[in-house]
């Protein structure tokens, strides 16, 4: 099966996106589609109409079809919203920010690895959220989900962490996690979520 890649323009602007090879390498299975690129509003939409057409060629069930799409519409806006910007040969730019996505088959689990640069001195909340979330049952994340809305505690992002509790409402197994140290105090980091599609 030949998988869809769209690279970003932007993308190949500077040598700190140069983890992508290795990105790429370490996705298990079928790659059956990619984006290596600037997350904006434009490349959101031709993400999100490209990986449709996709998943119309997978023989996927309905359902599983919908989850699939909602779990990659949760993943696209952390990238939108939590990327840090980068450094284009030398300067931060506070425009640019560039992300991976990719999804893979591997038997009967479809996987979505998403990777962007973090400031590091995120990194340790990131990690507290994503701990305390895979410690849940979904049992107890519905409870989550229900309580940050009833007590309407939210970010400046607006969500309060909802986004990432619902796809993990709406995945199987944990969530994978990685961060690599990078220069000017960024952190490229990387998630993996999984959906089982038999």
């Amino acid at each position: 099966m030949k998988y869809f890649s769209y690279l970003s323009r932007n993308f190949c602007l500077d040598v700190e996106l140069q983890l992508n090879t290795q990105f790429i390498k370490d996705i298990e299975g079928e790659i059956v589609f990619s984006f290596q690129g600037e997350m904006n509003s434009n490349n959101i939409t031709n993400i999100l109409d490209s990986l449709e057409i996709k998943l119309n060629i997978i023989n996927l069930d309905a359902k599983t079809k919908k989850r699939v799409f909602y779990v990659v519409v949760e993943l696209i806006q952390n990238l939108f919203h939590h990327s840090c910007p980068v450094y284009l040969n030398g300067n931060k730019n506070e425009e640019i920010r560039l992300s991976s996505f990719v999804v893979a088959i591997n038997g009967s689990s479809l996987s979505i690895t998403t990777g962007n640069f973090v400031n590091e001195k995120k990194i340790s909340e990131i990690a507290r959220r994503i701990d305390t979330i895979n410690n849940c049952t979904k049992e107890e994340l519905k409870d989550h989900y229900k309580r940050i809305l009833t007590n309407q505690v939210f970010s400046d992002k607006g969500g309060g962490g909802l986004g990432m509790i619902d796809v993990a409402r709406k995945t199987d197994g944990k969530f994978k996690y990685v961060f690599e140290s990078h220069k000017n105090n960024m952190v490229f980091f990387q998630l993996q979520v999984y959906i089982n599609i038999n």
